[in-house]
């Protein structure tokens, strides 16, 4: 997921005590984390500016023997303050090629991973 990190807090803030924020489109995950109270419309667009928030991009890797198992894996975060906030990744498939098994011929071994990327708040 897409996001832009405002390092000054000048983009849209009309006050002059200035904290990093974050910019985040319509239907982001990490507005599920965000207050509403926080989340502003981005003038003339379909995002959202979330003032003194910022972002960090979390990745998970999950054990291959598990998912080539199973195609509905899936990583739920939720707030800790109310277990009933949560959302829902989905997660994104690799293909490594590994070695070749002989330089003679030319096939080789392709071992597939499963990862998941979480936007959330600092």
């Amino acid at each position: 997921e897409a996001f832009v990190i405002d390092t000054d807090g000048s983009l849209i803030s009309n006050t002059t005590q200035l904290t990093p924020s974050t910019v985040v489109p319509e239907g982001h995950h990490a507005l599920g984390f965000v207050p509403d109270s926080l989340v502003v419309p981005f003038p003339h667009d379909c995002a959202f500016y979330l003032p003194n928030t910022c972002l960090r991009t979390v990745v998970f890797s999950v054990d291959p023997k598990i998912s080539v198992e199973s195609n509905d894996i899936f990583l739920s975060i939720c707030d800790r303050a109310s277990m009933q906030s949560c959302v829902k990744y989905h997660s994104i498939d690799s293909l490594q090629r590994l070695s070749w098994s002989d330089p003679v011929d030319s096939s080789f071994s392709v071992l597939r991973k499963r990862y998941f990327v979480a936007t959330l708040p600092n």
